[in-house]
């Protein structure tokens, strides 16, 4: 992590580094590092004991942003930077007035650590592009407004979905452009800066994956005659695990079949499976994992036949386009998940993977059985599912149009 100024034409915020759960992220950093593009990565926070290869192949130097707001605001002060202070203060009550945002301590967080980078007296970038919509979004908000820069956005699901559309509105009149991974976000976008001149700002990119590391193995596993499901995915609401679980729960125990979960909260992932598993004969073919790094998630997948991600709505939130599902695709597996938000924008029902409605146990469960007694068709869908991956998830190709706009920005 670099402590002192940072360098590099372009500021990448983001908001934890390095984060498993956002490989998605880690890959356009490398993409774009790769396409010339290094810059500096500054964090809201560094994560402990979390990331990946991914993270660590990037070569962008990383810088914390403090997060305490009182030593913020003392550090502003005795830099005597009051010309700041004061357009912060007027920045932050314009935006209460226009946003109509109620904001407590964490909310505000992300302001005092703009707050941080524009006071600190480091050389301007040329750019920022934030990583989210929410907090990052906001740091870049606000150091653009106070130093004069350019700031640019990525967007996926949960920042768009969570955020109030007022806020949403106000950072998009001040963002040079906004990108977002998928057609379902992109349309929600525009219809949301309908009638205002931001809505032309909106860029449809979709992130991709690693070609050479996710793609087809040899199946070798203990028994010809099992069949291997498996899901990755954190332990959240929307990603429909207390559903899996039901329709795992009613499956024919005598089948010869084994369940395995790769994520973290493995805790949380026991707890559903005490409650929503309730036979003794069933729980003892699942396997909770934990989280595991990406080489051995890669080998789990190579040895399995179905890949399962139930998502669903929690509220306001959910996923957009799911990295598990296309590593899954790109490794030839049958994927199973659900007619919801973007996911059929990953899979053609009955072509390269099979759809359910969300939240619905007994479709999933019938989908599962049929997916489990036929190997012609895991077989079809899984080679379908690679052809796609190979033509449409590719890392290189899929952030070109990003690399593009952010070439045309710091030239």
């Amino acid at each position: 992590m670099s402590q002192s100024s940072p360098p590099g034409p372009i500021w990448y915020i983001v908001k934890g580094w390095p984060r498993t759960s956002e490989t998605f992220i880690a890959n356009d950093l490398l993409s774009l590092e790769q396409g010339g593009l290094a810059g500096t990565i500054i964090t809201l926070g560094m994560m402990k004991n979390d990331g990946n290869d991914v993270n660590r192949n990037c070569v962008s130097p990383v810088y914390e942003i403090e997060k305490g707001l009182l030593p913020i605001l003392g550090k502003t002060l005795r830099r005597g930077q009051f010309v700041f202070l004061f357009r912060f203060v007027a920045l932050l009550f314009m935006f209460f007035l226009t946003s109509g945002r109620r904001m407590g301590l964490e909310e505000l967080r992300p302001w005092f650590q703009g707050l941080s980078l524009a006071s600190s007296g480091y050389p301007k970038p040329r750019h920022i592009h934030s990583f989210f919509l929410s907090e990052p979004a906001t740091v870049a908000f606000v150091y653009a407004k106070l130093c004069g820069v350019t700031w640019s956005s990525s967007s996926h699901a949960k920042d768009i979905y969570m955020t109030g559309t007022k806020e949403i509105r106000v950072k998009a009149r001040q963002a040079l452009w906004i990108c977002t991974c998928t057609k379902d976000n992109r349309d929600y976008l525009i219809n949301l800066l309908n009638k205002t001149p931001s809505a032309s700002i909106v860029h449809f990119i979709p992130h991709g994956i690693s070609e050479t590391f996710f793609c087809p193995q040899v199946n070798v596993g203990p028994s010809e005659n099992l069949i291997r499901l498996i899901s990755v995915g954190r332990v959240v609401p929307k990603k429909g695990y207390d559903v899996l679980l039901q329709a795992l729960n009613r499956l024919d125990a005598g089948d010869n079949w084994s369940f395995t979960h790769i994520g973290a909260s493995a805790a949380i992932m026991t707890s559903l499976l005490q409650t929503w598993v309730t036979r003794a004969e069933v729980r003892k073919k699942i396997v909770v994992a934990g989280a595991l790094d990406q080489k051995e998630i890669q080998r789990m997948l190579g040895l399995s036949d179905i890949f399962v991600l139930p998502c669903k709505a929690d509220g306001q939130d959910k996923d957009g386009r799911p990295n598990a599902i296309m590593e899954a695709q790109a490794m030839g597996l049958c994927v199973i998940s659900t007619r919801f938000s973007a996911i059929p924008e990953l899979i053609n029902d009955g072509v390269d993977g099979l759809l359910v409605a969300p939240e619905d146990v007994d479709e999933l469960k019938d989908s599962l059985e049929r997916a489990m007694n036929d190997l012609e068709l895991r077989q079809r869908l899984g080679r379908a599912a690679t052809i796609k991956a190979g033509q449409e998830y590719r890392i290189g190709t899929n952030t070109a149009p990003l690399r593009e706009l952010l070439w045309a920005t710091v030239l």
